[in-house]
């Protein structure tokens, strides 16, 4: 990295980094996220130095580095541009610093370096940063405005003189001078590499912008690399020397492929986004997108029983780390009793037959197909083959080695991140391996453009899977965020009702700004409530002062942000479940699909599922239809069900009331009691929320496919009329699903349960059913409290 920059170096720099962000800022970004991401990207620093000088450090991001494995934003490297100009201002301005100085009486007083007295004196570093924060804000704001109208001059401006001349006398600021007396005007520019503490790495440099202000810029702007267009544009991969050794011939190390966390959002490492612009990140999956859909051709290469749970193996490989019961990441630093544990958990896929190794590369081999050719036969192409294998973390690996021990394999492949396929195992068929059947597989069909097939069609899923599930997820922490908000706002209410006797009071903006905070993860939501917390405090502390007639005021209130924050911590505790179990459930039907198959292929089962939810948004993968569901072609699959969730539902009615189970309102209950029926109303009474699972059990003993959640089902049946909602009484317009009545013959000591109220159509229930409900709705019961008293 070069270190010192003439003046054209900078302005093309400057302006190299302008135009991709504004390529980013063209792909679907809305104005505010825009200038959001433009205000990260750049930043001023005041560094103080001796005699009361200050360097003036104009900061530009303009690439991250990542190391060469999956990345972690604590290990990144920040390429920064540093454009500095010295000036000067008397320190006695800050007054905690004055007071320092006021103990040296030699006229060197105001020799005291700056960072000497703010390291060592909290009071004086809060001052300071207090009293420069203005003038930075102010250079920031001239710098900005003048990028966004023409970048390319404001290049050129800022390496002239006289702009930091306008600069400094707009600011209030002074010239510098040296030792000599002249005026010290020299321009410094340097390539910075930052960690992510702030940190320069590597080298010393003679002029150094603040560490905070470092660390603010290269954080602040990795919060938005969760952008796929902003990675592919801003983030590069640092390679050691080593490690091009090792690879001979690359001109760069492939990616390594799989999920990783970037400020709490899961983003995927690897796979290149499905634009067509040539890009520097995420090149191991597809070279070539301009070739046609042809995954039916791919499909119809070998019979469907093969095909399809080829297809679903490799959907599964990229969404398992999402799955809360599979173990998605394992390694050798485990203890021996833990792999051993978590190994019996996991699957792996194996083909038989003389063309198991070429109908694996005809779907999984774009996973460690870097485009080097072919070089068979070669001890070092085996070697490196090993090295790309280890690249995959969420994806498919293919071994040909022969295992004869299921626990020989065990110990010496699986333990790997990524999912296996073998193409030569000898063991005996076990309950964790999917065996499949090569025979009738032509391997004619193994043409460039049909191994291009399955890479396309992942990239595309991996880019639906991340907006309808990952983001959707982290929608979740924005919603708690805005509930949390409004019960501080009405804190504060609340607090200057009973200090100032207002009514209705303007929210100060320091509270109102938390609301906007980009949380992103469950951890960083608890520290915006924590935020929250100390911002009311010290607005309560500040208003009721040290007078003894508001100390009870202030005890309530305090007290009052206590009860605030316990409750938010609860309440995103309770967001957190919901959105980690109901809502990943709701998208992957895990809970009743594992009941109805064995785990190996239950995996492919949700894979299936999730699949076809991306097909419904695609047309060119939605016309495609086979001769049957496409879940019969999964082994061990049970029957799909034709009917709709409603249908289902009225055959369980139908059974219980066969059964006799369902009994009149208002009556004793038997031992094997599953609801009521009200014959004056036409209505069920089931208990809530039993009922569900009772319902789940009969549909998987049917052998019925799949239901939705319990909330989800229970809102498919009030959107039809099925179920009579509660009213909540809530400002929301919210309806819950369950009722609270006595449903026993009327007595003191019957209380009163929780039940659904169902109005079924009648014509749906089986015509045994429809019998006995005449018969129900024929008995006369006692339904008041003035019926039972004895005559």
């Amino acid at each position: 990295m070069r270190t010192f920059l003439d003046r054209e170096q900078v302005v093309d720099l400057i302006c190299e980094q302008q135009e991709r962000l504004y390529s980013v800022m063209d792909a679907r970004l809305d104005d505010r996220a825009q200038e959001t991401l433009f205000q990260q990207s750049f930043r001023c620093s005041l560094a103080p130095v001796e005699k009361g000088r200050i360097e003036i450090h104009l900061l530009f991001l303009r690439c991250v580095f990542v190391p060469d494995e999956l990345p972690d934003p604590k290990r990144f490297r920040f390429s920064v541009l540093d454009v500095s100009w010295m000036a000067s201002q008397n320190i006695r301005f800050l007054k905690k610093i004055e007071q320092q100085g006021e103990m040296q009486t030699s006229p060197e007083a105001d020799a005291i370096s700056f960072r000497t007295i703010i390291k060592r004196d909290a009071q004086a570093k809060k001052n300071f940063k207090k009293w420069s924060g203005s003038i930075r804000k102010m250079i920031q704001k001239v710098v900005r405005s003048k990028l966004i109208e023409n970048p390319q001059r404001i290049a050129e401006i800022i390496t002239r003189d006289a702009f930091w001349d306008c600069i400094i006398s707009q600011t209030g600021l002074h010239p510098a001078y040296n030792d000599q007396g002249y005026m010290d005007q020299e321009l410094v520019a340097q390539e910075l590499l930052v960690d992510w503490q702030g940190k320069v790495v590597g080298r010393d440099v003679p002029r150094h912008p603040l560490g905070w202000d470092l660390r603010k810029l290269c954080q602040g702007f990795s919060r938005y690399l969760v952008l796929p267009q902003l990675r592919e544009r801003f983030m590069w991969q640092f390679i050691p020397e080593g490690e091009r050794q090792k690879l001979n011939h690359m001109a760069t190390a492939p990616w390594h492929i799989g999920w990783y966390e970037l400020n709490g959002i899961p983003v995927m490492s690897g796979i290149r986004s499905a634009e067509t612009r040539p890009s520097g990140y995420g090149s191991a999956l597809l070279r070539d997108l301009s070739q046609p859909n042809r995954l039916e051709d791919l499909l119809s290469v070998a019979p469907y029983e093969i095909t399809v749970p080829l297809l679903c193996y490799g959907i599964f490989s990229v969404i398992k780390p999402f799955l809360p019961d599979y173990p998605a990441r394992i390694s050798v630093n485990d203890s021996f009793s833990s792999v051993m544990k978590r190994q019996k958990e996991m699957i792996f896929l194996s083909l038989t037959g003389p063309h198991s190794q070429a109908l694996a590369n005809l779907f999984y081999g774009a996973f460690v197909d870097y485009g080097e050719g072919e070089r068979a036969g070669e001890k070092e192409a085996k070697k490196r083959l090993r090295q790309l294998q280890s690249r995959v973390h969420d994806g498919v690996v293919i071994l040909d080695e022969e295992f004869k021990n299921l626990q020989t394999f065990r110990n010496r492949a699986m333990l790997r991140d990524a999912c296996i396929v073998l193409t030569n195992s000898a063991f005996e068929e076990n309950q964790f391996e999917i065996r499949l059947s090569s025979d009738a597989f032509d391997p004619q069909c193994c043409s460039p453009a049909m191994q291009q097939v399955f890479p396309r069609v992942l990239i595309a899923f991996v880019d639906w899977f991340w907006e309808e599930y990952v983001w959707r997820r982290e929608e979740k922490v924005q919603e708690a965020l805005g509930c949390i908000a409004g019960q501080a706002h009405k804190l504060y209410q609340r607090w200057r009702q009973l200090f100032a006797g207002e009514k209705e009071s303007q929210i100060p903006n320091k509270l109102r700004r938390l609301s906007d905070s980009p949380a992103g993860n469950w951890s960083e939501l608890n520290d915006v409530i924590k935020l929250y917390t100390d911002q009311l405090e010290e607005i309560i502390e500040k208003d009721a002062g040290d007078q003894r007639c508001n100390t009870r005021k202030k005890e309530a209130a305090l007290k009052w942000v206590s009860d605030f924050s316990k409750q938010a911590r609860e309440e995103a505790k309770e967001y957190r479940l919901t959105a980690d179990t109901s809502f990943a459930n709701d998208f992957f039907h895990f809970s009743s699909i594992r009941k109805q198959y064995s785990r190996k292929w239950a995996n492919l089962q949700i894979a299936l599922c999730v699949f076809l939810k991306f097909r419904e948004t695609h047309s060119e993968y939605a016309r495609i239809s086979l001769p049957e569901p496409w879940e019969a072609y999964l082994q061990e699959g049970s029957k799909v069900s034709e009917k709709t969730y409603e249908q289902l539902f009225f055959g369980y009615l139908s059974q219980e009331l066969e059964a006799g189970r369902v009994i009149s309102f208002r009556t004793y209950r038997t031992a094997d009691c599953s609801g009521w029926y009200d014959g004056a109303k036409e209505l069920f009474y089931l208990p809530y929320p039993d009922y569900y699972s009772d319902f789940r059990n009969w549909a998987t003993e049917q052998g019925w496919m799949d239901l939705p959640s319990q909330r989800v089902f229970q809102k498919q049946l009030a959107e039809k009329g099925f179920l009579l909602l509660a009213d909540n009484h809530s400002k929301s317009g919210y309806k819950r699903a369950d009722h609270r009545m006595v449903v026993d013959p009327y007595s003191d000591t019957k209380p009163k349960v929780s039940v659904i109220k169902v109005r079924p159509d009648l014509t749906e229930l089986s015509v045994a059913a429809q019998s006995i409900i005449q018969k129900l709705g024929a008995q006369k019961v006692p339904r008041r409290r003035d019926a039972l008293k004895e005559k």
